[in-house]
């Protein structure tokens, strides 16, 4: 396929790996792999029934890009049918079998059934038995939600894999499998530079092998991750393979989900709201796995900006589908950033900007560049233009891989310049914005501008210099945070007597609690019920949740 032209990156100074443009694969390839496939097949099942696993190993080794993207059970048959004194040799066949358990498994159930029922690593292994060994508990961790110590591991996984061989048959087949799951693992811890470095290179060998699955799940997931990031340039040629791939390849069960995230978050990214939630539509959540959380969580993003409700019955929806998450899967990594990210978001759309604040209580700045931008446009809401400036400058110098945090950052510091009346600098910054959002084909950071700085922004240039993104956003078709904020700030008092009422008791047992009167009580209770529009206890207790108090 013809890769797009790309324009130079806004600012060098941006750190990013060096990955390849994708080159696709010719769509003749597909019948010619499945013919060695069906081949493949046939000579295992021969060997198994003459009762030489060893060559029946020997060929599904030999053949292993094709068959894992044809016929898995076949490889599966092949796992399941080792004697024990193979495994007792060649442990890494334990780590497949139980591999392929998943990958043959419902995807709504797989992020809890993996087993690691491998033995430890041991100095008599050679190092791609070690290193699938080691990659076993990185399927673990990543099982239980330990998304930290599965990058940790996998990072040694990964540097044991490069001690291996690289023309032996193993090496070549396991590479792809191995180095995909490593950069999963990376993924949600979240490590996006090593995860995009190890997907482009899953992409390579595994065209060079003739995995299709692997080469459609690379492009997919590596499409996703860089549209997340706010790289869209990039994202859309990534994207672009693997559809086409996909395409191409109907009769190959590979993972499709991220792909479709990525073309989701694209769409919104374009402003295109319609067919963002049309991809969303045609995204059936129980094949997205350990991408559930993220999957449902862009579904909120993409109703909130355009829903008439501002996402307050989607939150609703998606808080009841992440209670059915395991509690690891959720609490953790980029799952738990994403879903922090979604909460903010839709309490600032709704003029709950304190609220949204305060859902980033415990989040480390340093590590999360586009919560730090994000942090920054809420200050700027709540009228504290020095932190924002702040906030936005720290994070332009680190957002590295984050481009998406960059830009955004840039149009915040462009709206406190403007507050602070330099026009000039304003509109400096403002242009410097627009080209990045430009670069990276996405209009969405404009977005993330308070509504009134947005419209006294764009007054500052002549409308030949606005972009078409610019009018759509000012002409109202997409939900933008209001200037004017609610915030909510109970005083200590009524903090205390907001987290007694969450059991429900009388207005005796408050005071007796608390240590103050019962008059005291009843007047911080009618107070909180004046801050939060509420008039009943039910109510109240709803909305300081809402507000993340309770």
């Amino acid at each position: 396929m013809k890769v797009p032209s790309r324009p130079p990156p806004l600012r060098p100074a941006l750190a990013r790996p060096q990955i390849p443009l994708p080159l696709g694969t010719a769509h003749a390839e597909h019948d010619a792999l499945r013919t060695t496939a069906s081949g493949a097949s046939t000579r295992v099942f021969a060997a198994l029934a003459e009762e030489d696993w060893d060559r029946a190993a020997e060929i599904a080794v030999t053949t292993w890009g094709p068959l894992v993207s044809f016929h898995p059970d076949v490889l599966s048959v092949v796992c399941e049918s080792a004697p024990a004194d193979r495994l007792a040799t060649h442990p890494e066949w334990i780590v497949l079998r139980s591999y392929l358990r998943q990958l043959l498994t419902r995807p709504d159930l797989r992020p809890v059934l993996y087993t690691d029922d491998a033995p430890a690593p041991a100095s008599a292994h050679g190092p791609m038995t070690r290193a699938m060994l080691v990659l076993s508990r990185v399927l673990a961790a990543r099982t239980e939600g330990d998304y930290e110590r599965a990058a940790t591991l996998a990072t040694e996984a990964e540097r044991l894999a490069r001690g291996a061989d690289p023309d032996h048959p193993a090496t070549v087949a396991l590479m792809v499998p191995l180095l995909l799951q490593c950069a999963f693992a990376h993924e949600f811890a979240p490590h996006p530079e090593p995860a995009a470095r190890l997907l482009g290179e899953v992409f390579r060998r595994a065209e060079a092998a003739g995995d299709l699955r692997g080469a459609i799940a690379a492009a997919g997931e590596l499409g996703w991750l860089l549209a997340l990031t706010g790289d869209g340039a990039t994202a859309d040629d990534w994207l672009d393979t693997h559809e086409t791939l996909r395409d191409s390849a109907r009769t190959v069960h590979a993972r499709v989900v991220s792909g479709r995230m990525g073309r989701a978050l694209r769409h919104g990214d374009g402003l295109d709201l319609t067919a963002a939630q049309a991809v969303l539509d045609e995204t059936d959540p129980d094949e997205a796995g350990e991408h559930r959380l993220l999957l449902t969580g862009l579904g909120v993003l993409v109703g909130a900006r355009g829903a008439d409700d501002l996402g307050g019955a989607l939150l609703s929806r998606f808080d009841s589908q992440v209670m059915g998450i395991p509690l690891g899967g959720r609490s953790q990594g980029l799952n738990a950033r994403f879903s922090t990210v979604i909460r903010s978001e839709v309490l600032a759309l709704r003029g709950d900007a304190a609220a949204a604040l305060r859902a980033y209580d415990g989040i480390e700045l340093r590590r999360d560049p586009v919560v730090a931008a994000r942090l920054a446009g809420i200050h700027l809401l709540l009228e504290d233009e020095d932190a924002a400036d702040a906030l936005a400058r720290e994070t332009i110098e680190s957002a590295g891989f984050w481009p998406r945090a960059h830009t955004e950052s840039v149009l915040i510091r462009a709206a406190v310049a403007l507050r602070r009346g330099d026009r000039e600098r304003a509109a400096d910054l403002f242009r410097e914005g627009l080209a990045a959002t430009a670069a990276n084909r996405s209009s969405m950071p404009l977005a993330y501008l308070p509504m009134d700085d947005l419209g006294r922004l764009a007054e500052l240039l002549p409308p030949a210099e606005r972009p078409a993104g610019l009018d759509v956003l000012l002409a109202g078709r997409i939900a933008l945070l209001p200037s004017g904020q609610r915030s909510v700030r109970p005083t200590p008092g009524e903090l205390r007597l907001l987290r007694a009422l969450a059991v429900d008791t009388d207005e005796q047992r408050l005071a007796a609690t608390l240590g103050v009167s019962r008059n005291t009580v009843r007047t911080q209770l009618h107070t909180l019920y004046r801050k939060f529009g509420v008039n009943s206890r039910a109510a109240l207790r709803a909305a300081a949740r809402r507000e993340g108090l309770l």
